[in-house]
């Protein structure tokens, strides 16, 4: 069995996944704030046990030890995520028992990153349990004419304008347009 998640596993030890499951998602407790925090923003580190995470805050980066222990006690063999920009758009980590898969090639416009999906196939007869990651990588496409840069948000926004085509500006002023 496989977990996909977005970040990461929680700091908290002896989390099930029945645990996880259970998270009220409107409540605010500290415990479930907290393994909602890791299960999105927490990394995989070389390093074994909890770390520090450098992006700052409360955040925390997993090692290889805290990666088997969960796995093993929630019966999975794979953690997959998603959080980080890889180069190549997927990186494997901790003995090839957690895969990062970041799917945005050329990250913001400023990096040079394949993206990847994975594609998860049963074993075929006698060839185990374990599933098979099929990893597919790929390089950004072309911009189109009507392209807007990362993190200029919207094309209805006066600012973002200058960022947009001749032909961008004229297919919004025919949308604006009565």
């Amino acid at each position: 069995s496989v977990l996909v998640v977005h970040g990461g596993l929680p700091r908290k030890q002896d989390v099930k996944l029945k645990d996880i499951e259970d998270l009220d998602r409107q409540g605010a407790t500290s415990d479930a704030d907290r393994i909602r925090t890791d299960l999105l923003w927490a990394d995989p580190c070389a390093g074994n046990g909890l770390q520090r995470s450098l992006r700052g805050e409360d955040l925390a980066n997993f090692g290889p030890d805290a990666t088997k222990k969960f796995l093993e006690a929630n019966g999975l063999v794979l953690l997959i995520r998603s959080h980080e920009v890889k180069e190549e758009g997927f990186e494997w980590a901790h003995d090839r028992r957690c895969l990062t898969v970041f799917s945005a090639p050329n990250y913001c416009d400023s990096l040079d990153n394949k993206g990847a999906v994975v594609r998860l196939r049963a074993p075929g007869p006698g060839g185990g349990d374990r599933l098979e990651a099929e990893l597919l990588t790929f390089a950004a496409a072309e911009r189109p004419d009507f392209y807007v840069p990362a993190m200029a948000y919207s094309p209805l926004s006066s600012s973002s304008r200058t960022y947009l085509s001749a032909t961008a500006k004229r297919m919004i002023a025919e949308m604006m347009s009565p």
